[in-house]
């Protein structure tokens, strides 16, 4: 059973179901490193964080059945209020995350959180009282000021872009953190493609260092499971060895150039 699935929750299961099918259909192809043995419904719900952010962010574009019936007291369509709903849950996992929490260490977990830095949510343009922000959050700063430029401070324009770089930054240092603890990033091609192109853009965004820029470099295209015992010509370097698939081998080359292009011009 999942808290804010049923008939007197958030959503319907009808609506999940539709909702992670419309995920996969129209918004998975532009980030496609979900393993496909979650694509389905009922294997999802055995990883809870990667389940309420698929929602949360397929809820925010993808309107449901309700939103064609009126409503007097709505003041937003119903998908939009499902999706600040959601991401009320989303919060409280990702804490649980941060703080170790055991049920949380899945490859699951690992993708929840580059997806939010594909698709944001939408609390990224609103200063709302939720899980993070409270009311007096808003006047505290505006009576402040904290020295941060008004253009930080913008709900949309820069400002939002500006929040939502600095977001991705430290959802994707979490995610690596934990990949790399789990073992993830070094044993499964999908969560070393995901992690290594999220990272590398991240740190282009803000002008920082990536902090993968050196296991990328270090990845084996060329292994091949059926050559493992073969001795390679340089035996002092540690290779990476992960079983790529031609097309993921392009995007990882084309990442190593981009990558190279970067540190040498702005490190």
């Amino acid at each position: 059973d999942i808290e804010y699935i049923g008939e007197d929750s958030i959503l319907s299961e009808s609506d999940a179901r539709r909702l992670i099918v419309l995920f996969f259909t129209s918004m998975h192809p532009f980030f496609p490193y979900i393993p496909k043995e979650l694509h389905d419904a009922d294997v999802l719900a055995g990883f809870p964080m990667l389940l309420c952010v698929i929602l949360t962010v397929s809820a925010r574009y993808h309107p449901l059945e309700a939103d064609e019936k009126p409503h007097e007291n709505r003041t937003v369509p119903f998908h939009v209020e499902v999706h600040e709903r959601l991401w009320v849950y989303c919060q409280r996992l990702i804490s649980q995350t941060v703080w170790a929490e055991a049920s949380t260490r899945s490859i699951g977990t690992c993708l929840a959180f580059l997806l939010f830095t594909e698709w944001n949510p939408r609390a990224i343009h609103w200063r709302w009282s939720d899980y993070a922000n409270l009311p007096e959050d808003e006047l505290r700063t505006s009576a402040s000021g904290a020295g941060v430029p008004d253009s930080e401070n913008s709900l949309a324009g820069l400002g939002a872009m500006i929040r939502s770089n600095r977001m991705a930054f430290m959802l994707i240092g979490t995610s690596v953190r934990l990949a790399q603890n789990t073992g993830f990033i070094e044993d499964h091609p999908l969560v070393f493609l995901a992690t290594h192109i999220a990272e590398t853009n991240s740190a282009i965004n803000i002008n920082s260092s990536s902090m993968l820029s050196r296991s990328l470099t270090e990845v084996d295209l060329d292994w091949d499971e059926d050559e493992e015992n073969e001795d390679k010509e340089d035996n002092s370097r540690s290779y990476l060895k992960l079983k790529f698939t031609p097309y993921q081998k392009a995007n990882i080359e084309l990442l190593q150039f981009m990558s190279l292009c970067y540190e040498s011009l702005y490190s």
